[in-house]
Formats: structure tokens, sequence, C-alpha cells
């Protein structure tokens, strides 16, 4: 009984984690290079790329290149 509540809870926590991740997932849908945003849309992130890099639309998602 104890075990399977102890899996209960990793799977709650696991489950919880992966929530925050995919709804911070950092890749933006594009269609072309101009969809793709130069700087952080969220509050207290840095630009999105470094400078020698650019945002870049590969497979619809932007990417630094």
């Amino acid at each position: 009984m104890a075990s399977i509540l102890k899996f209960v809870y990793i799977m709650i926590i696991y489950l919880s984690v992966l929530l925050v991740v995919i709804e911070g997932y950092p890749f933006q849908e594009c269609k072309v290079d101009a969809d793709c945003p130069t700087v952080c849309t969220l509050p207290g992130c840095p630009d999105i790329c470094s400078f020698p890099d650019v945002p870049t639309c590969i497979d619809n998602n932007c990417f630094c290149t």
C-alpha cells in the first residue's frame, strides 16, 4: 500500500514538473524569419540570441543561427 502511494506521489510531482517545462518551451512557431522575436517576451529573461546569432525560422520553429 505504501509503495503504491509513493508511486502516485512521484507521478504527480513528475507530471507537474513536466507541465511547467512544456509551458516554458523556448521555441516559438513561425512561418518566416520575421515571425521570430529578437527579444524575449518573458519578464526577466535576456535576449533570445547572443550578438553574432540572429533568430531564424527553421521547420516552423525559431532558432538562433
